[in-house]
C-alpha cells in the first residue's frame, strides 16, 4: 500500500534495532503525524539531511 502525505519533517528517528525502519513525525496545518516507512531509500536520507541554504 502506497500512502502520500506532507507536512515539516520536527523529528526523524532510525534506530539501530529497528531492522532498517524509519520513524517520522510531521508536523501539518491540522495537527501531527506519526510516519514508520518500513524501506527509505538512501538517497531520501541524503536530501534530509542537507542543511537548509536560506
Amino acid at each position: 500500500m502506497r500512502v502520500q502525505v506532507a507536512g515539516a519533517v520536527i523529528c526523524r528517528q532510525r534506530p539501530g534495532t529497528a531492522k532498517g525502519f524509519l520513524f517520522l513525525s510531521l508536523e501539518k496545518e491540522t495537527g501531527i503525524a506519526n510516519v514508520i516507512d518500513l524501506g527509505a531509500p538512501k538517497l531520501a536520507d541524503v536530501a534530509m539531511a542537507r542543511p537548509s541554504t536560506g
